[in-house]
């Protein structure tokens, strides 16, 4: 997800600088987990595959999928298919082994380079580091594909594929909730 400017109706971000931002994810990566209680959460928002589906996150990507989820329940969203979509969003990151270094790598090269980032990300085979970026880059289309196939509900699948047809309300408050965790 590219640098965008915040929607007018929505709240705006955390006063959290760039860098604090980046600490605070490296943070997460490395240490992060859903407290035990959250797991009522989990199953209550998503299907019992979906819910499969979310287990094979890292426990860092799980952390930051809450951390989502309760940044929108804290705005006073309640739509279910916004917050199973939050719960999902980054599930397209199972599709390959991401290491810190390959984040560390794609968000420099995003914000730096995006044309560069753009020829190195390549469906290379799994494990090889290009594929990584592959993955970073284009998780939201595989996590939607992922999902589809799952049976997922098609709004849930829309959200997580950011189709601004979905309502681009929903695709919105799901991005600014991303961004600001």
């Amino acid at each position: 997800m590219g640098d965008r400017s915040q929607p007018a109706h929505l709240p705006r971000p955390g006063a959290l600088s760039r860098p604090a931002h980046r600490l605070r994810q490296v943070w997460t990566v490395l240490w992060g987990a859903p407290r035990p209680w959250e797991w009522t959460v989990v199953t209550a928002y998503l299907t019992p595959a979906e819910a499969d589906l979310f287990r094979r996150l890292s426990p860092g990507d799980q952390r930051h999928s809450l951390d989502v989820f309760w940044r929108l329940v804290r705005a006073g969203q309640t739509e279910r298919t916004l917050l199973a979509a939050a719960l999902l969003h980054d599930i397209g990151k199972t599709a390959g082994r991401l290491r810190l270094w390959h984040r560390v790598v794609y968000v420099l090269l995003r914000r730096l380079w995006p044309g560069l980032l753009d020829r190195l990300a390549a469906p290379a085979p799994s494990g090889h580091w290009r594929h990584s970026l592959y993955i970073l880059l284009h998780h939201q289309e595989i996590g939607a594909r992922l999902l589809a196939r799952t049976g997922s509900a098609e709004q849930v699948v829309a959200l997580v594929a950011g189709d601004p047809a979905t309502g681009p309300e929903g695709v919105d408050w799901l991005r600014w909730a991303d961004d600001g965790v």
